[in-house]
């Protein structure tokens, strides 16, 4: 936890690691890093020019060019034997608020930066907030009648309007425009003063109120990492210049960090941190994304070539600029915006010049889980705002006739080269088909007997996280992984200690070994993927680790069925024909709720 309005990057590296740094700093229009888009750093060299990447080794003590964390120790060994490698220009990045006077002023000069004070922020807030409610009593705080720059708190649950919920405000989309350190998002500090604020239940931005909101109305941990991610998911802000923008994720990252400390404390935060704020990590880097808010492109780009009268405008602006620098006015000064102008004026440009690429985490609902379940085809259940079960399948082909649409198989391919592929085999495939792993791995051996349960175990952590790396495409890194286990009353315990273990293992092996690049998983063969593959011990801190949940495949359909209220009460039998097994339940309806009294699952694979 930074107690501060200066963030240390060091502290950001160490704490968190090479991962969610560099998702910090990644531009997603680019696939490359965000850059400084200013010259304010040219001084320090090449590296910090105006397009230059904004690269771990330029904001840390600590960290090599390619991006490899060194510790102190290291570093100070490195500068014994090298001295000129101890660069003076470590942990540069600052907020405005911190910064001398005289840097202030510049970027005011150069870039009409210039930060709102967060009695401002706030009173705008409110104006939203007060057409989003239809009130203007009992939200978040209220004007204070003795000092117009301040304001009273509310101490009450905040209370919702008939025919909202909190969660409808939780998933309300709100955007900062030219965002800087994204005062009007979160309240960490005063962007004009650079006070920190520490209690997070009365901060004043966008996101702060949606956090606050998630904490007094979910009952436990899992529930609130869910909501709070769908609050950032809904989140947004672009800026122009690298070092704000930076500031401004970094901002959106420790407030995520400070809303669940406060709700939860340290410890209970410390347990779950590596879980959750990774995929916090990428949801931002998404959602606050560099841009030329004039041209909905990249800073310094333009979009067309410049006519004879816009290039005379560009020079007249910039001998402007010259004189408006008044006693900054130096040779220095002069030559950096005399580059700035050149570059406009000759078009001096890196090949992206287009829209920047911005990403709808919602897509019109509200992701709360996803269901794992089928054995001839893969099909996800996504369960929406309101509640209700949604059936959606994996469409992975596409016919000839662009019509006709194919479901994802749940079978590995393992090639004569030893990759495996998953699903759809490609054109021309030469080697085995595995089926029936996931029963193989909760029935001892598969149906077929073609291998053993550890083999099948395998081949169904694979298979799992090939899918996790499917859903991180669709949906980030923001939901919450159920299993279906198709297995009978009698052998449940243990079939949910199995699925855990798989799910466990298949998180572990995406997060920690392939560190989220699909390509990378994609490129290993099977030799490779066994040796990297740790199949975790089952405990029961698993679950609440990776917030998992395992029932049996026979409760199924029953939840989308029940919430239709197609079912009548009294006693029912359900049987599902799938293409492994056959499942059946019995169960009554009582208030809209199950009551499942024996289920079973039976092998029909011949």
């Amino acid at each position: 936890m930074i107690n501060d309005a200066d963030i240390s990057e060091n502290q950001l590296l160490y704490s968190y690691g090479e991962k969610v740094c560099m998702n910090l700093l990644k531009d997603h229009t680019t696939q490359q890093n965000i850059y400084w888009a200013t010259d304010s750093y040219a001084d320090y060299g090449e590296d910090f020019t105006f397009f230059a990447p904004i690269t771990l080794d330029k904001i840390t003590s600590y960290a090599s060019k390619e991006g490899k964390v060194i510790t102190k120790e290291q570093y100070n060994e490195l500068v014994k034997k090298n001295p000129e490698e101890k660069d003076n220009y470590q942990e540069i990045i600052r907020p405005r608020a911190v910064k001398s006077k005289e840097e202030q002023t510049q970027r005011a000069k150069d870039k009409a930066e210039v930060f709102t004070p967060a009695w401002i922020c706030n009173a705008q807030n409110n104006l939203i907030d007060e057409e989003w409610f239809g009130r203007k009593e009992g939200l978040f705080n209220s004007p204070d009648p003795e000092n117009p720059q301040k304001w009273i708190n509310n101490e009450e649950k905040i209370e919702f309007p008939e025919g909202k919920t909190w969660k409808d405000y939780v998933a309300d989309t709100r955007l900062e425009i030219t965002c800087g350190e994204a005062p009007y998002l979160c309240n960490r500090y005063d962007a004009v003063t650079g006070e920190y604020n520490e209690n997070v239940k009365y901060r004043i931005g966008m996101l702060d109120r949606k956090l606050r909101i998630v904490s007094e109305n979910t009952k436990d941990s899992k529930d609130w990492i869910l909501w709070a991610k769908i609050a950032l998911r809904a989140t947004y802000g672009f800026e122009w210049q690298g070092d704000n923008l930076l500031l401004a994720r970094e901002a959106l990252f420790f407030t995520f960090e400070e809303h669940y400390i406060a709700r939860f404390g340290e410890k209970k935060f410390n347990q779950n941190k590596m879980r959750m704020m990774p995929g916090a990590a990428y949801i931002i880097s998404w959602n606050v994304w560099q841009m030329d808010g004039l041209i909905y492109g990249l800073p310094g780009h333009t979009p067309k070539e410049l006519s004879s009268e816009e290039k005379k405008r560009i020079i007249q602006d910039f001998e402007k600029k010259k004189s408006d620098l008044g006693i900054f006015r130096t040779p220095e000064a002069e030559k950096k915006l005399d580059a700035e102008r050149d570059r406009l004026i000759h078009k001096e440009y890196p090949p992206f010049e287009r829209f920047c690429l911005i990403k709808d985490f919602l897509k019109g609902i509200n992701l709360q889980k996803s269901t794992l379940r089928g054995t001839h085809q893969t099909k996800v259940c996504i369960e929406s705002k309101g509640g209700v079960e949604l059936s959606y399948t994996f469409m992975k082909y596409e016919g000839t006739d662009s019509k006709s649409y194919y479901t994802l198989p749940s079978i590995i391919g393992i090639g004569n080269d030893k990759h495996l592929y998953y699903g759809f085999m490609p054109k021309g495939f030469q080697g085995d088909i595995v089926r029936y792993f996931k029963q193989g791995a909760f029935r001892g051996s598969s149906p077929d007997n073609s291998m053993t349960q550890e083999l099948a175990i395998y081949y169904s952590i694979w298979y799992t996280a090939f899918i996790l790396f499917d859903l991180e495409d669709i949906f980030g890194q923001n939901f919450v992984i159920q299993m279906g286990a198709p297995t009978d009353s009698s052998h449940i315990l243990i079939a949910k200690q199995i699925a855990t273990r798989i799910i466990a293992s298949a998180y572990k092996l995406v997060e920690d070994v392939f560190e989220n690049d699909k390509q990378r998983f994609l490129d290993a063969d099977i030799d490779s993927l066994k040796n990297a593959t740790e199949i975790v011990k089952y405990t029961d801190s698993i679950k609440e680790e990776y917030g998992l949940l395992v029932f049996p495949e026979a409760y199924a359909c029953l939840k989308p069925l029940i919430s239709q209220k197609k079912i009548a009460t009294g006693m029912s039998l359900m049987i599902d024909i799938g293409g492994g097994t056959t499942d059946i339940s019995f169960f009554t309806i009582e208030n809209n709720v199950p009551q499942v009294y024996d289920f079973f699952s039976i092998n029909r694979v011949c």
